[in-house]
């Protein structure tokens, strides 16, 4: 915890983005990609690694701040290579600002490192201003970053640094679950299967689905699925392939996502009512999600 409150504390270093120089991915590579409407940040807290935006990689170090833009390719989960590492991550969607700790242990093995946060509907509101006015003055650049986004975002680290110091402790019956389905959010449901979630977890899958069920009311299928009709529905949205977006939501081909899709077509159809009249064309409009 000390050294958390450490490195917040010292605020960031630099920011990293994809109008950077980088270094030019050869081939295919070894690192799992994913995109989605989400835009997201990351903070370095501890150790060095290799981060893939586009077709770059980047460098990242203690007091490094990367941004992630809506609907861009980028790394997903971490390499064999990765280890003791420590990182907070936010997640800014339609209605809500999203932190979570993660901690890489050895062979990029990682979990979620204390409860996550949602931070005030005010913060969230702050942030998005500041990102469409980066927005608007053209590419996102670190000298646009530095100037429209710093200030906010070192006021939620401040924050966030605030709540670890008056956070009550909750249950860990608690922290499992939000752990669990902050895990499933931030994947759109992709690699989430029981022996996933019980690796992840440290706890037997038969433990960690009745957990949930009892405090959710759904079962973790069940929350999955519905994560998926909401990224299939705002992919479709965003002129995604049906093949891109199986890939994305972790089905093996378009054979294997047919019969899922067509079960879920009319769930699809609707949430994409709901949100198309509120789309301002970056993916994070104000719509209450969950």
């Amino acid at each position: 915890m000390l050294e958390i409150k450490k490195m917040l504390t010292a605020g960031i270093r630099n920011f990293l983005c994809s109008s950077m120089p980088g270094e030019k991915v050869k081939g295919e590579g070894t690192v799992q990609l994913s995109k989605h409407e989400a835009l997201e940040f990351f903070f370095v807290i501890r150790g060095e690694s290799r981060f893939q935006i586009e077709d770059k990689v980047y460098d990242t170090r203690p007091g490094d701040m990367c941004v992630i833009e809506p609907w861009v390719i980028h790394s997903y989960g971490f390499c064999t290579d990765d280890h003791d590492l420590l990182q907070l991550w936010l997640h800014l969607d339609r209605d809500r600002l999203r932190l979570q700790f993660i901690q890489v242990e050895e062979k990029g093995r990682f979990k979620i490192f204390m409860t996550p946060m949602v931070l005030s509907y005010a913060m969230t509101d702050m942030l998005r201003r500041r990102w469409h006015l980066a927005k608007s003055k053209g590419v996102i650049t670190p000298e646009s970053l530095n100037k429209y986004l710093r200030t906010p975002l070192t006021f939620i680290i401040e924050e966030v640094l605030l709540e670890l110091e008056q956070k009550a402790e909750k249950s860990e019956n608690s922290d499992i679950v939000e752990s669990i389905k902050q895990y499933i959010m931030n994947r759109q449901g992709c690699n989430c299967s029981l022996e996933h979630l019980e690796e992840f977890t440290g706890y037997s899958k038969f433990y960690i689905s009745h957990l949930f069920k009892e405090k959710t009311g759904l079962t973790i299928g069940n929350f999955i699925n519905s994560i998926r009709v909401e990224y299939a529905a705002e992919a479709e949205l965003h002129g995604m392939q049906y093949k891109e977006i199986a890939n994305q939501l972790g089905f093996s081909s378009i054979q294997a996502f047919s019969p899922w899709n067509k079960k879920h077509k009319k769930e699809i159809e609707e949430f994409k009512e709901r949100i198309q009249p509120e789309l301002a064309g970056d993916g994070l409009s104000s719509v209450s999600r969950r």
